[in-house]
C-alpha cells in the first residue's frame, strides 16, 4: 500500500477550484474557500485527492494551492468549531505580509472574538470583518443573506458572488445561519421534511427541480408561495407556481418543479 507524503490540510488563499480529474483543464466540480480542511485520499503527482471535511465532499486539488497540516493541528481545528465569516467581503492578514481577501462562507479556526485573531498552529491571523452569529430569525436571516447575491454571475462549481451555482448558492447561505447542507441539490432534496403545496410554503423552505429522466437537476429557496430565489444564469428572482419557475424576461418555464422541503422548523 502507498504511503501518502500529505494526510491533511487547509485553505489559507481565498478560494481554490476542485477538480473532476488531475488537470487543470479538468471541470470544476466545486471550490475550497479560506479556512476549509481536508482529507488527502490519493496523490497523483502534484495533484491530491481529497474529502472537504464540511460536506464530504471529494475532487482534485493542486498541491500548491493549499498548506498541509500535521495530524496534531488538523485535530485541533476539526474537533473545534471555527468562526464562520457573514461579511460579504473581508480580509485576513498574517503579521508583515499582504492582505488576503476572503468571502462569505470562509472558517476561522481557533477564532478568538476578543482580539480578532485566529490561529493555524503556530501562524497567527488577523480579521477585518463580521463572523456569524446565531440569528433571532433564522429564516428571516437566511433570506437577507440570499437577497446580497443578486445578480452574482452562475458559475458551474462556483460558491461565491464572483461566481455561484445553485446548489453552491444555497449551500453557503445556510451555512451562514448555522445549517449544514450537502454539496449537490440531489443530496440536499434528502434532507427535511417535505411540504405537499405551495400554498404552505415559509420563506427559506427549498424548491428542488427534475430533468425529463426525473434526476434533480436544480434548488432554490422560496420568498413566498409564488417568488423564488435561485441561480441560473445570475441569482435573480422569478415567480413559481406548481409547474415550475417560470421567467417573465424568455415568457417560459425554466424548471419543473419536483419537491419541496422544509429544512428550517
Amino acid at each position: 500500500m502507498m504511503t501518502l507524503d500529505f494526510l491533511y490540510g487547509i485553505v489559507l488563499l481565498s478560494m481554490i477550484p476542485v477538480r473532476y480529474e488531475p488537470a487543470e483543464q479538468s471541470e470544476m466540480v466545486t471550490q475550497l474557500m479560506f479556512g476549509d480542511t481536508f482529507r488527502v485520499i490519493e496523490e497523483d503527482g502534484n495533484w491530491l485527492h481529497i474529502r472537504n471535511d464540511f460536506d464530504n465532499y471529494e475532487g482534485w486539488v493542486y498541491n500548491r494551492t493549499v498548506f498541509q497540516l500535521d495530524e496534531e493541528t488538523y485535530r485541533e481545528i476539526t474537533e473545534s468549531r471555527p468562526a464562520i465569516v457573514a461579511s460579504f467581503q473581508a480580509t485576513v492578514q498574517e503579521e508583515d505580509k499582504p492582505l488576503t481577501h476572503i468571502v462569505q462562507g470562509s472558517s476561522l479556526p481557533n477564532y478568538n472574538h476578543e482580539t480578532q485573531t485566529f490561529r493555524v498552529g503556530d501562524r497567527v491571523f488577523h480579521f477585518d470583518g463580521e463572523v456569524a452569529t446565531t440569528p433571532e430569525n433564522c429564516r428571516t436571516q437566511l433570506i437577507e443573506n440570499a437577497k446580497t447575491y443578486l445578480n452574482a454571475p452562475y458559475l458551474w462549481g462556483g460558491k461565491s458572488a464572483y461566481g455561484i451555482d445553485c446548489s453552491g448558492f444555497v449551500q453557503q447561505v445556510s451555512k451562514v445561519v448555522g445549517i449544514k447542507l450537502p454539496r449537490d441539490a440531489s443530496q440536499q432534496v434528502l434532507l427535511g421534511d417535505d411540504v405537499s403545496f405551495l400554498e404552505n410554503v415559509k420563506p427559506g423552505d427549498l424548491a428542488f427541480f427534475d430533468n425529463e429522466e426525473g434526476r434533480i437537476i436544480h434548488v432554490g429557496i422560496l420568498l413566498s408561495k409564488d417568488r423564488i430565489i435561485h441561480a441560473s444564469g445570475q441569482v435573480r428572482i422569478d415567480s413559481i407556481d406548481q409547474e415550475g419557475i417560470y421567467n417573465l424576461e424568455l415568457g417560459e418555464y425554466t424548471h419543473n418543479l419536483r419537491t419541496i422541503k422544509k429544512i428550517i422548523e
